[in-house]
């Protein structure tokens, strides 16, 4: 995953967050699409993620 590699998940991040990351590298992707990709790298172990408040928010601290 790119964004993981280029250290953007060092920060916890949320859906809406990582669609703006995208949309500023071109690529357009809804909130919908983004919550479907990351539900399996969660459960590979690929990223983590947290519930704060209502919202999820991923991250990965364990490199």
């Amino acid at each position: 995953m790119k964004l993981k590699g280029e250290g953007y998940f060092s920060q916890k991040r949320s859906t809406a967050d990582i669609v703006a990351r995208l949309a500023e590298k071109a690529q357009n992707h809804t909130s919908s699409q983004v919550s479907a990709a990351v539900g399996p790298l969660v459960k590979r172990g690929d990223l983590q993620r947290i519930k704060e408040g209502q919202s999820w928010l991923y991250y990965w601290d364990r490199d």
